[in-house]
C-alpha cells in the first residue's frame, strides 16, 4: 500500500484524545473545532504565540480571525483571491496573507494550467486567469522559519491529496508527523472524485487519490468513524 493509504487506514477515533475544544470561526461552514489541550494558552497575556497555517480562505476568514484574536500567528495561503481591498483588509486585521497556495510540488502554473479539478474545480479552474504559484508545506515552513505548527488547516477543494502525498512520501517527514513534531493538530476537509461513468465526461483528477484502493480505504475508515461516533452518542 502507498504511504497515503497506510496513513489514512492507520488513523483511529479516540474520544479521550481531546479534553477541551472550541469552535473557531463560524458555527457552520468556514468554522473549525480546535483542540486546546496542547496549544499555548490562547490569550494575548501569555506572551506565547501559537502558529497557524490556514490553506484555503476564499472570502471567509472567520477561522483565521478567531485564531488571530486568540493571539496566534496566522498565515493564510490562497492563490484565488484577486480583490486587493479584501486582501488589504484581512492583513490589517492581523492575518499574514500569502498569495500562493499549497500543493504537491513547488511550481508556478500559467493561466488555466493549475491542477484544480472537480469537485472544487469550478471555482479553482475558472479563477486561474493569472499565473498561480503552489508550494509544498516543507518549503513554506523552511521559508517562514517554522519547525512545528500548532494548527494546520486545509480546505483546498481536492488539493489536500497532493499535499498529503508530498508530506508522506518523505520518511523523515512522515515520522515527524506521526510523533507530533511537525504539527500539533491537522484540520482538513477531504474531497473525493466521483467514480467515472460511461458518457459522463468527468475527468480524472491528479490531485485526488490515484487509486481505488486509497479511496475505498478512506471510505471504509470514514464509515467506521461515523459508526463509532453514533455509538458514543
Amino acid at each position: 500500500p502507498s504511504p497515503l493509504h497506510e496513513f489514512i487506514t492507520d488513523a483511529h477515533l479516540d474520544p479521550a484524545a481531546c479534553a477541551r475544544s472550541a469552535r473557531m470561526g463560524h458555527a457552520g461552514d468556514g468554522g473549525w473545532d480546535v483542540c486546546l489541550d496542547e496549544l499555548p494558552p490562547l490569550s494575548s497575556f501569555t506572551g506565547k504565540k501559537c502558529v497557524v497555517y490556514s490553506a484555503g480562505t476564499r472570502d471567509d476568514v472567520s477561522f483565521d480571525l478567531a485564531m488571530v484574536n486568540a493571539s496566534c500567528e496566522v498565515h493564510a495561503f490562497d492563490p484565488t483571491l484577486s480583490d486587493p481591498q479584501f486582501v488589504a483588509d484581512i492583513k490589517a486585521q492581523g492575518i499574514e496573507f500569502h498569495d500562493f497556495g499549497l500543493g504537491g510540488v513547488d511550481h508556478v502554473y500559467p493561466p488555466g494550467k493549475a491542477p484544480w479539478y472537480w469537485p472544487g474545480v469550478g471555482y479553482g479552474r475558472e479563477s486561474n486567469s493569472a499565473p498561480w504559484e503552489l508550494r509544498t508545506v516543507p518549503s513554506v515552513m523552511r521559508q517562514l522559519g517554522h519547525a512545528r505548527l500548532d494548527v494546520f488547516k486545509m480546505d483546498i477543494e481536492g488539493g489536500e491529496w497532493a499535499v498529503l502525498e508530498n508530506l508522506l512520501s518523505d520518511f523523515e517527514v512522515r515520522e515527524a508527523m506521526r510523533a507530533g513534531r511537525m504539527f500539533r493538530q491537522v484540520l482538513v476537509e477531504v474531497h473525493f472524485l466521483a467514480r467515472r461513468r460511461a458518457g459522463s465526461g468527468m475527468v480524472s483528477a491528479p490531485r485526488h487519490p490515484r487509486s481505488e484502493e486509497v479511496v475505498e480505504g478512506f471510505n471504509v475508515h470514514a464509515g467506521n468513524v461515523v459508526e463509532e461516533l453514533r455509538r458514543l452518542g
